[in-house]
């Protein structure tokens, strides 16, 4: 037995799937559990304090493919806001366990546990009545083949949760795969991580639209190998049409380095995409991937889940998600000429020089600037004034 969050759960010995001291290989066990996960289970138990704390809202709780089932048992224990939880995983012995855990956490009652294949689960539960508060999908791999039922899932005003591990793919590594997986295009450019959000936060809006559901982006991000994402769902038509208004496409030239944001039907100003060093990447989300509302309520209210959930917590409250795309380091010292200025320093300089920027949360190491390379270099380098 382990213990995480409040929860105490009979998982697989993880030592028999330990690859080195830091290294856990999940999908070996007879039953998915990976510890390294946990700050992402986190953020789920502080994001449904934040959300629910003005409405005090008793929610019902979708948890299609759910392993050992601790992200239902802690979102029963620890949130105050979830008054029940449906438990599935078509794994027979996950089946066992997560009724082993149920009982040993006092939740027999309030937890429903089913051995079914995820999309038949999620889809028996898409007619009004039996539609979740808060659905949180969380495969081994790409999230894609549940995305269409998992929507189809959630109520009026309530809320999805997506990872996605398969960021190879979604960064651009494997562009044909991400055409195959999240019917986009990217090869891999230097921001590739906020490139990763943007595409599965695209693929999201446009399966919900297809079912006229429209959904609010709140929350993007990149944490060890995973991509994350939460929206709002808000079974609309219209509200589909607003989604699908910020789905759109990056124009990139690599040689000069340029980007720009083209929204759909939108001509070109000039950016070479179709050019031989240039490529049109999309479609994808173009608007924010954090919600301010909902980070200054995570500040607010959603802290103290574990430090590190903290820390993730605040690094968010600062992005700029609204500038699309990010410097990372090694374009940062070109621009400086080759040298090697703090991050500080550069932020400094930028903001004397009139540009918005900030760190990220993509990169340690990078910066979001809302200008392009040859005015980010102009200023890193001549101490460059005005806008």
């Amino acid at each position: 037995m382990t213990t995480e969050g409040s929860a105490r759960i009979h998982v697989s010995k993880l030592e028999k799937y330990m690859t080195s001291a830091k290294e856990y290989v999940p999908s070996r066990a007879p039953v998915f559990y990976n510890p390294l996960m946990k700050v992402n289970r986190d953020l789920a138990i502080s994001f449904l304090k934040s959300v629910c704390a003005d409405s005090n809202a008793n929610i019902n709780m979708g948890d299609p493919l759910a392993g050992v089932g601790v992200r239902s048992i802690r979102a029963l224990l620890e949130t105050g806001s979830v008054r029940e939880a449906s438990a599935n995983d078509i794994n027979e012995q996950a089946f066992r366990l997560m009724k082993r855990n149920a009982r040993v956490n006092r939740l027999n009652e309030r937890m429903t546990i089913s051995q079914k294949d995820a999309n038949v689960f999620l889809a028996e539960h898409s007619e009004p009545g039996g539609r979740f508060g808060y659905v949180d999908v969380d495969p081994f791999g790409s999230p894609s083949p549940f995305l269409d039922n998992a929507v189809m899932s959630v109520c009026h005003r309530g809320f999805l949760a997506v990872t996605a591990t398969d960021t190879p793919v979604l960064y651009g590594i494997y562009p044909k795969k991400m055409t195959l997986m999240y019917d986009s295009y990217s090869p891999r450019l230097p921001f590739l991580k906020e490139v990763g959000v943007r595409v599965l936060m695209g693929a999201v809006a446009r399966v919900a639209a297809r079912h006229s559901i429209g959904v609010v982006p709140l929350l993007g991000y990149v944490e060890r190998n995973y991509a994350r994402a939460y929206f709002e769902v808000l079974r609309s038509r219209s509200k589909a049409s607003s989604a699908l208004e910020k789905v759109g496409f990056v124009n990139v030239s690599l040689d000069p380095l340029r980007w720009e944001v083209l929204r759909r039907g939108e001509p070109s100003h000039g950016i070479g995409g179709a050019g031989p060093s240039g490529v049109l990447c999309g479609p994808m989300w173009i608007g924010r991937y954090v919600d301010p509302d909902l980070a200054a309520k995570l500040r607010d209210r959603g802290l103290g889940t574990s430090p590190q959930c903290d820390g993730l917590i605040h690094k968010l409250c600062g992005e700029m998600s609204d500038i699309v795309g990010y410097y990372p380091h090694e374009l940062l010292a070109k621009a400086c000429g080759g040298g090697a200025l703090r991050i500080a320093e550069i932020l400094d300089r930028l903001r004397g020089g009139g540009v918005m920027a900030s760190r990220t949360i993509f990169d340690p190491a990078g910066v979001k600037a809302d200008t392009d390379f040859a005015r980010l270099t102009d200023v890193l380098t001549k101490g460059a004034t005005g806008p």
